[in-house]
């Protein structure tokens, strides 16, 4: 589907923009009559695109995809321009904890996986980051608000997760409207 909306996008011209994909944490699984069983990983995914002096975002899951909409006031393709260069060289660092002492990386393989993948001025580049590394800990009882993950601060600055943030406040308005499905 990103490239179909890529040819679509570049077809017209437009050649700004940006895709954010959200994929679930577990599968999903279909069963048949036949007893047969296919599993697939969930997804939805946002395009953003500057054209006329508009911004715009179109929505997409594995089944379709929506009709776009203006968005008001979105400062994400001026980030992009003012920090380009950072942005394509910049990693989340994974979720750390010093436990006795020592270093310990964690890993949580149920959690929703985000992926950025940019196309600015045939410039391409992406970036890949799972929703635990943003976190302050790992949620135990009784772990309050204090931060554990070492690399909560330094992954908060990103100018990644900062379009990342701007984004979602963007999808969260988005997903309050009725959307009408393309055919």
């Amino acid at each position: 589907m990103r490239q179909e909306i890529t040819s679509e996008l570049s077809e017209n011209g437009i050649d700004k923009f940006f895709f954010l994909k959200k994929t679930s944490p577990s599968p999903s699984v279909i069963e048949y009559e036949d007893n047969r069983r296919e599993s697939y990983f969930e997804f939805t995914s946002y395009v953003f695109w500057e054209e006329n002096s508009k911004i715009y975002i179109q929505k997409f899951d594995f089944s379709g995809k929506y009709q776009p909409r203006v968005i008001e006031s979105f400062s994400g393709f001026q980030l992009i321009s003012q920090n380009l260069q950072k942005m394509k060289n910049e990693f989340v660092k994974p979720y750390e904890e010093i436990v006795d002492g020592k270093q310990n990386q964690f890993v949580n393989p149920i959690q929703y996986k985000f992926n950025l993948h940019f196309n600015i001025y045939k410039d391409e580049f992406e970036n890949n980051f799972g929703e635990f590394e943003l976190e302050k800990n790992r949620g135990f009882i009784n772990s309050g608000a204090e931060i554990k993950n070492i690399n909560y601060i330094s992954n908060r600055e990103l100018k990644i997760i900062e379009l990342f943030t701007l984004c979602n406040i963007e999808i969260q308005k988005l997903e309050k409207v009725k959307l009408e499905r393309l055919k």
